[in-house]
Order: C-alpha cells, then structure tokens, then sequence
C-alpha cells in the first residue's frame, strides 16, 4: 500500500523496513511517529566530539532545537557550548542538571 504524503502536507518522510545491515539498525521515534534519532548520527555526532577534543578544542553546534530534551542530549554526547535564545530557561535547566 502507497502512503499519501501529499494528504499529510509532508515535503518528505523516511520510510521504515526490516534489514541486518548495521548502519540502520537503530532509530528511534518521536511520541507522532517521527524518526528522531538514528545511530549513525549518534556515532557521527560522537566522533565528531572526540576529534574536536583531541584537538584540546570545545565543541559548539549551531542550529540545533532550543529545548532541554536536546540540551541533554547534545551534552550528553560531547557538544561543550550549547547556542540558545533561552538564556534563564537554560541557565535554570543547568542549575537543576
């Protein structure tokens, strides 16, 4: 069965299936049923992080979502300097971290 994208007002979507191959075997949905994580962005992400601290250097991101569940994520997984417009939410968050 073909799933209607157009009905939804999607630009695009992923679609899910059964494989062994190891670069897809993990992703997570969000509580809409939206993939939210994959492994291999985590992996990426990871490996990215302990480059830039081999380097001695801080890790920083931009354009990432402004909300404590990527807050922890994020420095969960080595980013060092978090960007927000959140300054008092964020502050408050790390206080309670």
């Amino acid at each position: 069965a073909l799933y209607d994208f157009n009905s939804k007002n999607l630009d695009g979507a992923i679609l899910t299936f059964e494989a062994i191959h190891p670069k897809w075997s993990y992703a997570k949905c969000d509580d809409e049923g939206f993939v939210s994580e994959v492994a291999e962005d985590i992996q990426r992400l990871d490996a990215m992080a302990e480059q830039v601290h081999d380097q001695g250097k801080l890790f920083r991101l931009w354009a990432t979502p402004d909300t404590p569940e990527c807050w922890e994520f994020l420095l969960d997984h080595g980013v060092d300097l978090i960007n927000t417009d959140q300054i008092e939410a964020f502050s408050e968050w790390m206080r309670g971290r």
